[in-house]
């Protein structure tokens, strides 16, 4: 009796273990900051230009030490891959292949590089039949 009582404890004191670093471990993802997900380094003629993108925002620099940023965050949610500014837009790409470019009060989506997403699902055998066999038509018999 004494041994089960002893096994007990030790399997309560592993299971509260495992609990309390469950726990832990997902209430210190919640305090993750902000990372840089694009930078980039434009120059035109003798000037320099930096653009980087600090969560969804967009920061650029058409002549240090000033910094400016984008009033409006850049939408989508999937991470920016690639930041660009010349004398009209600022232009952010995205990993979806969205390309957005503000346009002084907005942000407009341009193009998506990608094109439309391939379709998951499958054709049934029968779809895939009457598709090669010239439809549902060639694919009755008389009997």
């Amino acid at each position: 009796m004494h041994k089960a009582r002893s096994f007990f404890s030790i399997c309560a004191g592993i299971f509260l273990l495992a609990l309390a670093y469950h726990l832990g471990a997902r209430s210190a993802t919640a305090q993750a900051s902000s990372s840089v997900e694009a930078v980039n380094l434009e120059t035109y003629g003798s000037i320099s230009y930096y653009t980087c993108v600090v969560g969804r925002t967009f920061y650029f620099t058409p002549s240090l030490p000033a910094i400016y940023t984008v009033a409006l965050p850049v939408p989508g949610t999937s991470p920016i891959v690639a930041t660009s500014i010349d004398q009209v837009y600022l232009t952010a790409i995205l990993a979806s292949g969205d390309v957005y470019q503000w346009d002084g009060s907005a942000w407009v989506l341009r193009v998506n590089l990608i094109g439309s997403p391939t379709p998951a699902t499958q054709e049934t055998w029968g779809e895939l039949k009457a598709k090669y066999r010239g439809g549902a038509g060639a694919a009755t018999q008389d009997k």
